[in-house]
């Protein structure tokens, strides 16, 4: 009754006054959406709005800043069937597994005293990269380009690990840089706000730093003339736009941490140059980039089953995925058509549907064009209705129901009548 709604209306106001932080935050807005009272929709509507307009993009998330169970949490970071935090980071030299692709989060509350910045880096990681592991892509003066993670900055070089080694670059030598990337997904395409909630009180207890890590080796001069610049683009049908190409080699950053600079593949991604699937149909790979990917598929001939696959990427925009997905198509020795940014918008709706498997794609030999193709594929293609058909199929299917339906009608008229 009245004196409920008036508990949930004072809470959200008060919550409301504290821009959305607070221990319960998460179960009031939550119990709110769910009740059927104009007064506490209103309150609830004027919370958010209110955290909307604070010009703050983390504000939206400060429900999850207090409240959390560091117990919980530290069971999200070594298990969360997506978030796989324990995939790339691990706690400390003694930790006995966990990956070394991104920073050791050993002493981490102790660096970042502001639960804020823990919470930025879980829903926007691309905020501020750590140090040694922002992946960027320098650019020569005659096109050349060499990618890999900075380790080090300075007026006068660059530090890049690049294929197994660490090369320092002469800034004068250098026509641009591209920002740091961070190959680190947001978890909130990931995972839902109580856990990540409860990962940031666990990051919160992190207060004993690890070991000194062994000294860095010295990085060795790198002179770019031993780069060839680019080859000019063929003059091919597929050939994409300049443009879209530049877009794509530069949110390709996050892509090679798994698939290799060149496309080769790596210990956490297969190859992608000459990959069948690659060059394939489309819809595979915005799907894939859109939902992620698990279990085995084959890749020219040989199976790869990465523990945990490929985690979904659907924060980047329409634009962004069809120009890497374009990039990878037409680079690496790869020549196949171009990705439109319609063709991404056309399966957004996949968004936050479980991981694909291999057997849930369209076979590469069935894609149209390829020499040797096979029949076509069983399971519907969203694309279908982008393509040019006559449509009489459905103008008969439509036609016989209304037929039905009209004798159905005929049939309850006459008993209402003999009634």
């Amino acid at each position: 009754g009245d004196a409920a709604d008036r508990i949930f209306t004072t809470g959200l106001d008060q919550l409301r006054a504290a821009k959305g932080i607070g221990p319960t935050a998460l179960e009031l807005m939550e119990a709110a959406r769910a009740r059927r009272s104009d007064p506490v929709a209103a309150a609830l509507a004027a919370l958010e709005k209110s955290l909307e307009e604070t010009g703050d993009p983390l504000a939206k998330w400060h429900p999850a800043l207090e409240g959390g169970d560091p117990a919980a949490g530290r069971d999200w970071f070594t298990s969360h069937p997506t978030g796989e935090c324990m995939r790339c980071h691990q706690l400390g030299n003694g930790h006995d597994t966990g990956g070394n692709t991104a920073p050791d989060l050993a002493g981490i509350a102790k660096r970042a005293k502001d639960p804020r910045y823990l919470l930025e880096s879980l829903v926007n990681p691309n905020a501020v990269v750590a140090p040694g592991y922002g992946t960027v892509m320098l650019i020569f003066p005659n096109g050349a380009t060499l990618g890999g993670i900075q380790t080090a900055a300075t007026e006068a070089h660059i530090d890049l690990e690049t294929e197994g080694r660490l090369v320092r670059v002469k800034r004068a030598d250098i026509a641009s840089v591209s920002p740091p990337v961070s190959a680190m997904p947001p978890m909130a395409d990931l995972m839902k706000p109580a856990e990540i909630r409860d990962l940031v009180a666990f990051l919160a207890t992190l207060t004993e730093e690890a070991a000194p890590a062994a000294p860095a080796e010295e990085p060795e001069p790198f002179d770019p003339s031993t780069l060839a610049p680019p080859p000019a683009p063929a003059a091919t049908a597929n050939a994409a736009d300049p443009e879209v190409m530049r877009l794509g080699r530069t949110q390709y950053m996050v892509c090679a941490a798994c698939h290799g600079q060149n496309g080769e593949g790596g210990p956490a991604g297969p190859p992608i140059a000459g990959s069948e699937w690659v060059t394939g149909p489309p819809e595979n790979l915005i799907r894939i980039q859109l939902r992620g990917l698990e279990g085995p598929i084959t890749v020219k001939g040989q199976t790869y089953d990465f523990p945990g696959g490929m985690a979904p990427l659907a924060y980047q925009d329409d634009k962004q995925i069809a120009a890497v997905l374009t990039y990878i198509r037409q680079s690496f020795g790869n020549s196949a058509s171009a990705v439109t940014p319609d063709q991404v918008a056309a399966l957004r709706d996949e968004v936050g549907q479980p991981k694909l498997r291999a057997t849930d794609l369209i076979p590469p030999g069935t894609a149209p064009g390829l020499t040797g193709a096979a029949t076509a594929p069983t399971q519907s293609n969203k694309y279908d209705e982008l393509r040019t058909s006559s449509g009489a199929g459905r103008w008969i299917i439509a036609a016989a129901a209304l037929a039905v339906l009209g004798v159905l009608i005929r049939v309850l008229s006459k008993r209402r009548t003999r009634k």
